[in-house]
């Protein structure tokens, strides 16, 4: 059972991030409820990212669950899964994801962020130098984190309340949950 419904997500903009929410009605020790405190931050970044981006459609979202059979590995925690026509948008959306983590975080927890964000950015520059462009981009994520926090930390609790067991949430509820949120994150052409 959900925290929330996905027909009433005013709460989210006042519920806090704690250690009940993370639990939800399933039986785990503080230490994995903070740990899952921390990835849906962090997915909440990618999230976020996602709905600045207006080429961007979220397809699903994933939070570690301990408590689940289900759930993938501890090694892939969470997963935002997005889709994008613009290679700059998805660098932009990687990216996001390491500069949390260099203000919030670890940054050890954001290597395939930045490898992937490269990746993204060097296609995004086409004939133009890869290195200037990823440069651009990731300023401009570390920024929209900044400008983006209390989105972010509003994601977050959107995620952990509408997550079910499985620690995986669907695209229905992911649709809903980014309208209720994107009056609030600052668009990408703002940043």
């Amino acid at each position: 059972m959900s925290y929330f419904s996905v027909n009433n997500l005013k709460p989210i903009f006042s519920t806090p991030l704690s250690l009940s929410l993370a639990r939800g009605s399933h039986k785990m020790t503080d230490e994995d409820a903070e740990y899952r405190i921390v990835v849906a931050l962090h997915e909440a970044a990618h999230y976020a990212a996602a709905i600045a981006c207006p080429k961007t459609s979220i397809l699903g979202v994933s939070i570690y669950a301990p408590f689940s059979n289900t759930f993938m590995s501890r090694q892939m925690e969470g997963q935002v899964r997005a889709m994008s026509v613009d290679a700059e948008h998805d660098a932009f959306g990687n990216f996001v994801g390491l500069a949390w983590e260099e203000l919030h975080g670890d940054i050890t927890c954001a290597v395939a962020d930045e490898k992937a964000g490269k990746a993204h950015a060097k296609y995004a520059a086409g004939r133009g130098d890869p290195e200037e462009k990823t440069k651009e981009i990731l300023d401009k994520a570390r920024r929209f984190v900044v400008l983006a926090d209390q989105p972010i930390r509003w994601a977050a609790v959107g995620l952990l309340g509408l997550i079910p067991k499985s620690g995986e949430l669907t695209r229905d509820k992911t649709a809903r949950l980014s309208d209720a949120l994107r009056p609030k994150v600052p668009p990408y052409w703002r940043v």
